[in-house]
């Protein structure tokens, strides 16, 4: 095949609906492929992000590497996705710190942590960092740290290294809604700032990510996984930034009042 091909094919986005609601279609060799070439980036991918040293691994929960799961939806999309998550002991750490006590033989949930998804339906493929509002230590852990003028400053630098057109937003849902900001206009004046200010911690989503249409040149099978090892690499070190750790523990820094509210709200 040459390697200017696309990696997926216009029509084999267009098709991902019907193959995921047919039973007969899910076991041709069509879809196959498709799972194929997910599973080839996903391992390829994987090496690399271990290769620089980023702690994400494979998503401990999911039996599969890809299916079509997706965290930006919280369920079952018409598409196919997989993900990367912090270690395993440190998930059930921090949802101990949490204070999800009660019932310690349960697996750690994580839609309680971010995750760096790829997932790929019938018109885009997405790479992006996804935070639900479930994984309130991180984001309670952002809200503290973005007060910070110098870690706006890292943060800033951060998206410098990140392509123009990277999509940072609050929104829910695999699809791509209008209420977001690119990192190009983000970085412009003080919308850092402002645009942080909007965030209710533990009330909403955190999506940065990049977007791509099927006909985007770097989609080839020759450029593909470097293009998603670049957006990948880039939200590693953003997740790397905002995540919580006992080294990267920003709590303190909440005003009283969102403290009061964040300590309201037990986990179960």
């Amino acid at each position: 095949m040459d390697a200017s091909t696309p990696y997926f094919s216009k029509a084999e986005y267009q098709s991902l609906h019907s193959l995921l609601s047919a039973p007969e279609l899910a076991a041709s060799s069509q879809f196959r492929s498709i799972i194929d070439r997910m599973n080839h980036l996903q391992f390829g991918l994987n090496r690399r992000l271990s290769m620089m040293g980023s702690d994400l691994q494979p998503s401990w929960e999911r039996k599969l590497p890809v299916s079509n799961y997706s965290f930006a939806s919280s369920g079952c999309i018409d598409g196919l996705a997989f993900a990367f998550s912090r270690p395993r002991a440190h998930a059930a750490l921090i949802e101990k710190l949490m204070g999800r006590s009660a019932n310690l033989s349960a697996a750690a949930d994580p839609c309680r942590h971010p995750v760096l998804e790829v997932r790929l339906d019938a018109d885009q493929f997405v790479v992006e960092l996804i935070m639900s509002p479930l994984a309130r230590w991180d984001q309670r852990n952002i809200a503290g740290k973005m007060r910070i003028e110098r870690h706006r400053e890292v943060f800033r630098s951060l998206l410098r290294a990140c392509p123009e057109d990277l999509i940072i937003g609050f929104w829910h849902g695999e699809a791509l809604q209008d209420t977001y900001l690119t990192s190009r206009q983000i970085l412009r004046g003080r919308f850092l700032e402002e645009w942080f200010d909007t965030f209710a911690a533990e009330h909403e989503w955190l999506r940065i990510g990049v977007w791509r249409t099927p006909e985007h040149p770097n989609l080839t099978q020759d450029r593909i996984l470097a293009e998603t090892f670049g957006a990948a690499a880039a939200l590693a070190h953003i997740y790397r930034f905002f995540a919580w750790s006992s080294e990267n523990d920003f709590h303190s820094f909440l005003g009283g009042g969102k403290k009061r509210a964040n300590a309201a709200q037990a986990i179960v």
